[in-house]
Parts: C-alpha cells; structure tokens; sequence
C-alpha cells in the first residue's frame, strides 16, 4: 500500500509538472501568434524545447512582413492629412504576451540580460526599446534602494541603536 501513495505522489507531481510546461508553451505561441504565425506549431516549440522557443518568438519578424504604421504629414492642397510611414520603426507594437515573454527571456541569466541589453540599444521596435529601457530604470531604483537600506542598517548597528541580534530576529534567524 505503501508504494501505490509513493507511485501516486511521484504521478501527481510528474502531471503537475506537465500542467506548467504546457501554460509556459503557451508564452511563445501567444507571441508568435501576435505576429502572425501559426499559435499550435509554436505551442508544441515551446513544451519542448521552452527556453530556445522564448528568444525565438521574440525576435522573430513578423509574418507576412507588416508593416508598423507611424503617423507622418502629408500636405494636400489647404489640409493637413495623417498618413503613416515606416520610416521610425519596423515591426508592430508589443502585445501583452509580448510583454511578458521579455519578462521571462531577461530573467534567463546572462543569455536574458545579453537580449536585454541588445534590445534596449539597438531594436528598432520602439516599443520593446523603450520597454527594455524601463526595465533598465526599474532595476536600477531597485539596486539604489537595495543599497540605501544595507547602508541605513549599516549605520544604524554601527552607531549602536539596532543590534545584531535584532536584525537577526527580523529576518527569522535564531541566535545560539
């Protein structure tokens, strides 16, 4: 009896498992899909070979080659009349699928951070430049603060208002 609860807890997990690797194959299908290709090829990419698929999907054109539209003016006659014209970027917008497949993708470490950096300087997608910008500014308030706090406690244990036994006690270690 034993071994069927061991065999149930191993089938469990295993089932569980496969549960999130089809959700997470849904990312870059739903990224291929926003640009035109076909949603179950990529699915079935992304179950297997999940993290290829990501930067694939990202960094794919899209299909049938659209153009993004970007207003520009044309003068006709006594009115001004919006055209649009490629001229700023190719590529359309993000989608939020997008969005949250450069999420995943820069949390690869060093392969993430490198498509990352690559996208904040030279994509010519305006929209994943200036996402990958701000993802840049988002981590950097995130280090200033990270420091700002390591440096206050710092000076507070130095000057001997907070112990260690104190800040020990607020982050759940025991002292022997």
């Amino acid at each position: 009896m034993e071994y069927y609860l061991a065999f149930l807890s191993i089938g469990t997990i295993v089932f569980i498992s496969l549960l999130v690797c089809a959700a997470l194959a849904c990312i870059p299908a739903g990224i291929a899909r926003d640009k035109g290709h076909p949603f179950g090829i990529w699915w079935f990419y992304g179950l297997l070979l999940f993290p290829f698929a990501l930067i694939h999907s990202s960094l794919i054109p899209p299909a049938g080659g659209s153009v993004s539209l970007v207003p520009s003016q044309v003068y006709m006659g006594d009115s001004c009349v919006e055209s649009y014209s490629s001229e700023l970027y190719d590529g359309p917008g993000v989608s939020a699928w997008g969005y949250v497949g450069l999420t995943f993708l820069w949390f690869i470490p060093v392969i993430g951070w490198l498509c990352w950096l690559f996208t904040a300087i030279f994509s010519k997608n305006l929209s994943k430049r200036n996402y990958a910008r701000s993802y840049f500014c988002n981590f950097i308030l995130l280090l200033v603060i990270v420091i700002l706090v390591v440096v206050v406690l710092g000076v507070l244990v130095a000057t001997g208002i907070i112990t260690q036994d104190t800040i020990n006690g607020l982050f759940g270690q025991q002292t022997a």
